[in-house]
């Protein structure tokens, strides 16, 4: 059986992931908002702020953010929010107002509005099937 060298890489994939992950590099910095974001997604989001804290230009951050999410932060704050609504909704079985505000929804009608758009019905249709 052949030893396999930690330096060598399967895919295009895993040296694209070294690049993005290694420290000190602007993918590490997207990488270190995302988990920003996914700790604290129910919070007003200010790009400028969350830029200035990765050490990058609003516009450099909002760029290499979406090249390796494939969305905006904003976008992407959105949708951490309305699927951590989802599962509340379903397996924790809470209200739709509650929820609403628990994952950063100011307004129900717009918490229905961009849920039904994601996932095809409403927070009151997801319920009434269950």
């Amino acid at each position: 059986m052949r030893n396999i060298r930690t330096t060598q890489s399967f895919s295009p994939q895993g040296d694209r992931l070294k690049r993005i992950t290694a420290i000190g590099t602007t993918g590490h910095r997207i990488v270190k908002a995302i988990e920003w974001l996914k700790d604290n997604f129910a919070r007003p989001l200010s790009i400028d702020e969350l830029a200035k804290d990765m050490g990058m230009s609003a516009s450099s951050f909002y760029q290499y953010f979406r090249e390796i999410t494939s969305m905006s932060p904003l976008h992407y704050q959105k949708r951490m929010r309305l699927t951590e609504a989802r599962h509340l909704l379903i397996i924790e079985d809470r209200d739709i107002s509650s929820t609403s505000l628990q994952v950063g929804y100011e307004s129900l009608s717009q918490f229905s509005r961009e849920y039904k758009r994601l996932y095809g019905v409403s927070p009151s249709e997801r319920i009434a099937s269950l």
